[in-house]
């Protein structure tokens, strides 16, 4: 039952962004609403399909690279803001990672809990870069502006966001 569970949820995990992409490529009526529409069905897509096979990229990605350390990178690129605006609107609802406990092993936790969310963020910005290339293309400009605005704001900064948190995370165990 796992191995079936885990091939379906592969299948879905591949096929239906592809499928979508597809779909989203032989569009003929550029606009704001597809653009947002774009990214807002992947990132609906990648949560359901977390549900049933988390996505996880090698250890190795999540590791906080030397210009990292201390989020310093982040925070010039306007990281905490944008971590305030989340946490004010409550787009989490009250904790943005809920499982987090500041007791022995939390940080790690906490760390750990990134991993799954990053890497749907990190493959939906991919993808929809494709899709505001063809936009280019297809001369869409304003289409391919609009993917490219929804795709930094829904999906590049949400990976900063997180690789900021493992930053600070591992500035902290290092004190």
């Amino acid at each position: 039952m796992p191995l079936i569970r885990a091939v379906a949820g592969a299948g879905m995990a591949l096929g239906l962004p592809v499928a979508g992409v597809w779909w989203s490529l032989s569009q003929t009526r550029p606009s704001i609403l597809y653009a947002f529409a774009v990214n807002w069905g992947l990132m609906g897509f990648a949560f359901a399909a977390g549900l049933i096979v988390p996505l996880r990229f090698a250890p190795s990605y999540y590791q906080v690279f030397p210009f990292e350390r201390g989020g310093d990178v982040y925070e010039r690129l306007g990281v905490r803001a944008f971590q305030r605006m989340l946490r004010r609107a409550r787009v989490h609802g009250a904790a943005p990672f809920p499982r987090y406990r500041p007791e022995a092993g939390g940080l790690a936790r906490l760390a750990t809990d990134t991993y799954g969310p990053e890497a749907a963020h990190a493959v939906i910005f991919l993808i929809v870069l494709v899709v505001a290339a063809d936009a280019l293309r297809r001369g869409w400009w304003d289409t391919a502006l609009w993917l490219t605005a929804f795709n930094i704001a829904l999906n590049a900064y949400p990976v900063c966001s997180m690789r900021h948190v493992r930053a600070r995370i591992e500035a902290a165990r290092s004190r």
